[in-house]
């Protein structure tokens, strides 16, 4: 007990460090590319362990893109919102995932946890600010996490952005610029756009069959989920208005 106690005050302690060296300005980013997808990819392979021991699915999506940022604050950041996710995730599983939206990369983070209220989004990057946990259990962490990315954020020139649904999961979103030197490839075929639409995820791990359908629906497509190939044509079939698949469709595999 004394211990879990000392531990718990140190992490205060170093928490408010963080935050006054922060709003001091006295940390300095040192600008570099970053292989965005490296890092995502490493961070994931460290956490599965962990996941896997609070009964949970710690999945992957990296994607090749080099952003213009600090490789060191970036992990910090990185690191706290996984945290999050892990300690307010208490069934189903947590994606992370990179993709390019416009001329930025971001960097998402998903879970299947506990969500957030609308009018209490902005709040949980206020210091000390806890939702789900009234009794101040510090196994769930000090209420700082989401603080420091936020602040991080700011003198990165990043944007954090939250999207959650209460009892079904949260989304963080890290927004970077991407690197002024990413060499410039012409694509054989114009870059893949989210033009909303439908999609059919087949999954049979229901947990991350739910992360899959969140993600999509963030990005604007209607999904029907199914846990086998024949389910999901007797879903299809009985679908208002029909979803019937045609020869051209595309299927999304999964490991």
């Amino acid at each position: 007990m004394a211990k879990s106690s000392m531990d718990s005050l140190n992490g205060t302690l170093a928490g408010i460090l963080e935050i006054s060296r922060l709003d001091a300005g006295v940390i300095s980013p040192v600008i570099e590319c970053v292989d965005v997808g490296e890092l995502v990819g490493r961070l994931a392979r460290e956490y599965q362990r962990r996941a896997a021991n609070c009964g949970l699915d710690m999945r992957c999506a990296p994607r090749a893109l080099l952003a213009g940022t600090d490789s060191t604050l970036l992990e910090r950041m990185l690191r706290n919102l996984i945290e999050n996710s892990l300690r307010y995730t208490d069934k189903g599983g947590i994606l992370v995932g990179v993709r390019r939206r416009g001329g930025r990369v971001s960097i998402e983070v998903v879970d299947t946890g506990i969500g957030v209220p609308a009018d209490k989004q902005a709040e949980i990057f206020e210091e000390f600010r806890q939702l789900g946990n009234p009794a101040r259990d510090s196994s769930r962490g000090l209420g700082l996490g989401l603080s420091i990315v936020a602040r991080l954020a700011r003198l990165l020139g990043a944007e954090v952005q939250v999207a959650s649904k209460v009892g079904r999961g949260t989304r963080f979103s890290l927004l970077l610029p991407i690197s002024a030197t990413e060499p410039v490839a012409l694509p054989a075929k114009p870059e893949f756009e989210d033009a909303g639409g439908r999609i059919l995820v087949i999954e049979d791990n229901f947990s991350v069959r739910q992360i899959y359908e969140i993600l999509l629906a963030e990005w604007g497509y209607e999904t029907l989920g199914a846990a086998s190939g024949e389910e999901a044509l007797e879903c299809a079939t009985a679908k208002t208005g029909g979803w019937t698949p045609s020869s051209r469709t595309t299927g999304l595999a999964t490991a």
